[in-house]
């Protein structure tokens, strides 16, 4: 089903995903990232909570935006699977959503620093979560 929610959805998901990508780029090469506004990128993703079960925060972004993208995707060329693929969404997406809020209190309240990227990633995945209700 091609409709303005999987529109969206497909988009927030190309949105994280090429947020997430500049963050690898930078962090692998050891280039710093500039970061706008003021905040601290670098101190953020280079911090003790960078890491979750042992995998680095921004490579378990990149993966789950490629999920979301792949699977925004099949909701147009498989609508057979199109409540299986939205029911997926639904979980898939409040666990990114939680889990961004978490990083975002780790950003306000233990490293009183923040990453404009990293806020915006947890946007992006704030966004896929309330759009996945309404595919």
């Amino acid at each position: 089903m091609f409709t303005i929610p999987v529109i969206v959805f497909i988009s927030l998901a190309l949105v994280g995903l090429a947020d997430t990508l500049y963050i690898v780029k930078h962090t692998r090469k050891d280039n710093p990232l500039i970061c706008p506004i003021g905040f601290e990128c670098n101190e953020v993703v280079n911090s003790n909570y960078a890491t979750f079960l042992g995998f680095k925060n921004d490579i378990i972004g990149v993966l789950f935006y490629i999920g979301m993208l792949f699977g925004g995707l099949a909701l147009i060329f498989l609508p057979d699977y199109y409540a299986l693929l939205t029911s997926l969404f639904k979980i898939a997406t409040f666990g990114a959503a939680l889990f961004s809020l978490y990083l975002t209190y780790i950003q306000a309240f233990k490293l009183k620093n923040f990453c404009l990227y990293c806020l915006f990633s947890a946007g992006s995945s704030i966004g896929l979560f309330i759009t996945a209700f309404y595919l």
